[in-house]
């Protein structure tokens, strides 16, 4: 059947969707018969039932798309199965009246042409579908534009798999299929009873399918697309990590971490610094290869968990990652803030009258070896000046280039600086022990700030416990200018 007009005249005449409807025919539904208001297209996803569309039959087991013009009947009957299909409602604009009518009529009855197949890659249709509905629902206007676009791109897609309806088509390689479907939604939560909904066979057989193609489940593929994406954002962009997690599907920042660090070796922070490294000095020979390689087509998982820990990048490398002038800055900037809080720098004699100015705010001044902290929440927190024993949770490895060490890290960090923390105590893995932590003694403690209000609350019994932000700078020189002011 030759469409080449049909295309013709969609892509030359604006369509407006007047509606879009996602349908479940319960079993054994009585049968119904509907008069399209407007043109339509109907997609079966899933089920069984019996549909007739202006004269055309078809005994659908899901994945049949079906196309009508405007008061043409639609009749369903459902069997012992629900059928869940999608009814699109649409007319074409265009003026029927002037010279041209004749033809401008002629036309208008091509996009009443009824017509039915079966999709070869019903997945893809699914999921425009999917989201066209979405968006449409909200009924905002920005999101009905947005359905508009989906819309255009599933009559693309419905009439390059109704030219291929005709000729012999292999069977839809299933593996192949469901790796799609997570392509297309690895934003969302979508765990293995939701891929067998969607596709009818049980989580296992879906499984041990997909493994034989990739080499993987379903979830590790899952995860490995969603890191994959995660590093491709941090490379370039200068997204805060927090809003990163989100955009793949996670909302817990601690798991999206932990994750992240087993399949690339280092923290998203310290992934996003290496990049810096590599933004302002010559790549060196001791870059991760899991930063750079290639993937290939459709290798995304390495089974090996030990692969990841080989190469991982540090933060006390920076000294032959970053160009000269940069480390002159950081190194300036640092000095200036190590005088400001009473390291190094020179001396400033008091006056009589600085001697009588502090006599007469004494009262009112915290004792000399205390001061205040503004951290990442916002909350003023009395902290030591001069703290000595600091435990210090994700970010230890921060203090390296500034030649400090803690008395106490997570084990993660530990695990990532086995040399230089060394004689670093554990206070055990992820957030750490409280007893732990409270036998070291420590006089500040530092935790990243997306932790909960209970984990501060807790740590605040032992020592004054300061929260740094977490990955929201485009570059670490806040980072490091927090260390050093605490």
């Amino acid at each position: 059947m030759e469409w080449s007009e049909t295309i013709r005249l969609w892509s030359q005449t604006p369509v407006k969707i007047v509606d879009i409807r996602h349908i479940v025919l319960k079993p054994w539904e009585e049968p119904r018969a509907y008069r399209l208001p407007a043109n339509a297209f109907l997609f079966a996803n899933q089920g069984e039932a019996w549909l007739k569309l202006d004269g055309i039959e078809v005994s659908s087991m899901g994945y049949h798309v079906l196309h009508g013009g405007k008061d043409a009947v639609l009749y369903m009957k459902g069997s012992n199965r629900s059928i869940d299909y999608y009814l699109i409602l649409y007319k074409p604009i265009m003026e029927l009246t002037g010279d041209n009518a004749a033809k401008r009529i002629e036309q208008l009855a091509r996009f009443k042409r009824p017509y039915t197949f079966r999709a070869s890659d019903p997945i893809l249709l699914l999921s425009l579908l999917e989201r066209m509905f979405v968006h449409w629902t909200k009924g905002e206007e920005l999101e009905r534009l947005q359905a508009a676009g989906l819309f255009y791109q599933f009559v693309y897609e419905q009439f390059r798999q109704l030219q291929l309806d005709g000729a012999e088509l292999a069977e839809p390689d299933l593996a192949a299929q469901i790796a799609l479907y997570i392509h297309e939604h690895y934003r969302e939560s979508i765990p293995m009873e939701t891929i067998a909904n969607v596709f009818h066979y049980s989580t296992h057989y879906l499984a041990r399918v997909f493994k034989r193609k990739y080499g993987s489940s379903p979830m590790e593929y899952l995860v490995q697309i969603r890191m994959n994406k995660a590093k491709a954002l941090i490379m370039e962009t200068d997204i805060p990590i927090r809003t990163i997690a989100e955009s793949v599907g996670y909302t817990d920042i601690y798991y999206f971490n932990r994750l992240f660090k087993k399949q690339a070796g280092a923290t998203p922070a310290q992934f996003k610094m290496h990049r810096l490294g590599l933004k302002g000095s010559i790549r060196t020979n001791i870059m991760p290869e899991s930063f750079i390689a290639s993937q290939a087509e459709e290798s995304y998982i390495v089974n090996s968990d030990n692969h990841y820990q080989q190469n991982a990048w540090r933060v006390n490398e920076m000294n032959v990652r970053f160009k000269p002038s940069f480390a002159v800055s950081l190194l300036f900037s640092l000095s200036l803030l190590l005088a400001a809080c009473g390291g190094t720098g020179a001396e400033v004699q008091p006056t009589a009258q600085t001697n009588n100015e502090q006599k007469n705010e004494s009262a009112n001044a915290l004792p000399a070896e205390k001061r205040m902290f503004k951290d990442a929440l916002g909350r003023e927190v009395e902290i030591p000046a001069n703290p000595g024993k600091v435990v210090v949770v994700t970010y230890g490895g921060y203090l390296l280039p500034l030649g400090l060490k803690p008395v106490g890290a997570d084990q993660g960090t530990l695990d990532q600086y086995p040399e230089d923390m060394a004689e670093v105590e554990s206070i055990g893995e992820g957030l750490g022990n409280a007893e732990a932590v409270s036998a070291l003694e420590p006089d500040l403690i530092i935790l990243p700030d997306y932790h909960k209000a209970e984990a501060f609350a807790s740590y605040e019994k032992i020592a004054p416990t300061i929260a740094v932000a977490w990955g929201g700078d485009p570059d670490v020189i806040n980072t490091l200018r927090t260390m050093v002011t605490l």
